[in-house]
């Protein structure tokens, strides 16, 4: 928003182009709209989600975006849900994605959140 369209346009194709670098043949990918998205891990259990998570949001602040002569660093709050764990149809689990997602913008931004970072909170 700060830098208006064009800009934003160019940060989400290099936002696409850094998940392409991460995410398998099988993984899906989609913007639900604004600054959110979803990624959808097949077959993949919490770890290994929360290490493809981390390396996304490692990845995406490495790779700076420069306009005209400012560099940008882009960052990622991910909230991870998993399927019969989280939830066993897709509201449940855009629902407890969801509440991590803003968990993550809580703690500071820029973090992957799990159900294992949260339930201690919860109690």
């Amino acid at each position: 928003d700060r830098f208006g369209h064009e800009v934003g346009d160019r940060a989400l194709v290099h936002f696409a182009k850094v998940l392409a670098q991460r995410l398998r043949v099988n993984d899906l990918f989609c913007r639900l709209g604004g600054e959110e998205f979803a990624v959808l891990l097949p077959g993949s259990k919490a770890a290994q989600a929360r290490e493809i998570a981390e390396s996304l949001r490692e990845r995406l602040f490495a790779q700076s975006l420069t306009v005209d002569e400012t560099t940008l660093h882009m960052t990622l709050s991910v909230g991870v849900a998993c399927f019969g764990v989280d939830g066993q149809s897709l509201d449940e689990l855009m629902l407890a994605a969801d509440r991590r997602t803003y968990a993550a913008k809580r703690a500071g931004r820029n973090r992957v959140i799990t159900r294992e970072d949260v339930e201690p909170i919860l109690g």
